[in-house]
């Protein structure tokens, strides 16, 4: 690992993983805002996730 990948790793928050479960609530789909857009991330029929603006 280089020097600025470590340095970048170490300033970073740790890994925190959020079930998909929890963010759908039992829905196939459901609405994320980041910074001034929003997003709509759907489970599709074929169990793939979409994310779109």
């Amino acid at each position: 690992m280089t020097q600025v990948a470590s340095s970048i790793q170490e300033q970073q928050a740790p890994l925190v993983t959020v079930d998909l479960k929890q963010l759908l609530r039992g829905k196939r789909y459901t609405w994320i805002s980041h910074g001034n857009e929003t997003y709509l991330l759907q489970l599709t029929k074929s169990n793939k996730l979409l994310l779109t603006k």
